[in-house]
């Protein structure tokens, strides 16, 4: 890794070698080929992580303790609850509401 200019501010940013090879097949040919040799600026931002909406059995596991059985009669009891019909869904922030536990804090285990 080395440090480069940034392009928008007079400061050095470091920078990300990167190259791309391809591996030969055949035992003769032992040595990798470089297809591709590129720079990355290392201030490229990932994009926001997806979070869902709707709470699945196996998300109120993690956060209970409890087993699978629990969880899915934990979910009929909040529709019912609710009054929901069989065919909507439960939303996080309706299950962090009912159980009582902060939202950002359900919003930690919500695994994709």
């Amino acid at each position: 890794m080395s440090a480069a200019p940034c392009c928008c501010t007079n400061t050095f940013a470091p920078i990300i070698d990167v190259k791309i090879f391809r591996y030969y097949r055949r035992p003769t040919e032992k040595l990798p080929f470089c297809l591709f040799n590129f720079v990355l600026p290392s201030t490229i931002q990932m994009k926001p992580r997806m979070t869902r909406l709707c709470i699945y059995p196996k998300d109120i596991q993690r956060i209970t303790g409890k087993s699978e059985r629990y969880s899915r009669s934990l979910l009929q009891s909040i529709k019912k609850t609710l009054q929901k019909p069989d065919h909507q869904v439960v939303t996080v922030e309706e299950f962090a509401l009912y159980m009582g536990i902060p939202y950002e804090a359900v919003q930690q285990f919500i695994t994709d």
